[in-house]
């Protein structure tokens, strides 16, 4: 929908104060949403930035491998423990037994 008046529009609509409020106020949602696809746009490339980072820097340490971040073995569901990593500034969990490593928490055993 347009959000503006031409000089080709009738008089009747290019006189009207509510009509031209009304395209006024539309205007203004269009960049509104504008905005807000660029924001996304942007957070979503700052979000991958940062996780290639943080796999970049984890991997370089050696100790924690973050196998796409999810646990390998769920058999082992209670052996994990949670550990903080210094380096990286973030949690992560540890299951001894296995000698996984995983930044997500291992999944919850069924009972």
């Amino acid at each position: 929908m347009q959000s503006t008046l031409s000089n080709e529009d009738p008089d009747f609509l290019r006189n009207d104060p509510g009509l031209a409020s009304l395209l006024a106020q539309l205007e203004r949602v269009n960049q509104q949403i504008a905005a807000h696809a660029r924001y996304k746009e942007q957070k979503s490339q700052a979000e991958q930035i940062a996780v290639a980072e943080l796999q970049a820097k984890a991997e370089s340490l050696g100790d924690v491998s973050l196998n796409n971040g999810k646990p390998q073995n769920t058999d082992d569901s209670n052996d994990w423990e949670k550990h903080w990593d210094d380096a990286v500034g973030a949690e992560y969990y540890f299951n001894p037994k296995t000698g996984e490593a995983s930044w997500l928490p291992p999944p919850i055993p069924k009972k």
